[in-house]
C-alpha cells in the first residue's frame, strides 16, 4: 500500500473522510469538503453527477487510483467518491499524489 492510500486510511480513522456520492454531495453543499478524490475508473454517470456539484461548490478534486484500492484503503467497499474534510489531510494527500506522478514521469 502506498503513502497516499495510507493517508486516506488515516483520514478515515481520524473522522476526516466522507465516502459515497450522496454523502459527499451533501458535505460539499455544506462547504465541509477540502478535497474530492475520484477513482480513474469511475463510471461516466457517476462522474457527471459528482462533477456538477464540484463545479457548483468550486471544490478541489483529483482523479487518482482505482475504485477497489481506494475503497479498501478507506474501509468502505464499493464506494466511488472519497471526500476529505480536513484541509491539512487534503494538502498532504495532494502533495503525495503529485510526488507519485512525478516519480512515474521519470
Amino acid at each position: 500500500m502506498n503513502k497516499t492510500l495510507r493517508y486516506i486510511g488515516l483520514a478515515k480513522k481520524a473522522g476526516c473522510l466522507v465516502t459515497g456520492t450522496n454523502t459527499s454531495v451533501f458535505s460539499m453543499n455544506r462547504r465541509k469538503v477540502s478535497l474530492v478524490i475520484l477513482p480513474e475508473d469511475i463510471s461516466e454517470n457517476g462522474r457527471k453527477k459528482i462533477m456538477k456539484t464540484i463545479r457548483q461548490t468550486e471544490t478541489p478534486y483529483v482523479m487518482y487510483g482505482k475504485s477497489e484500492e481506494l475503497s479498501r484503503a478507506a474501509g468502505s467497499p464499493g464506494r466511488n467518491v472519497f471526500s476529505i474534510t480536513d484541509s491539512h489531510f487534503a494538502e498532504t494527500i495532494l502533495q503525495e499524489i503529485e510526488r507519485e506522478r512525478l516519480k512515474e514521469d521519470v
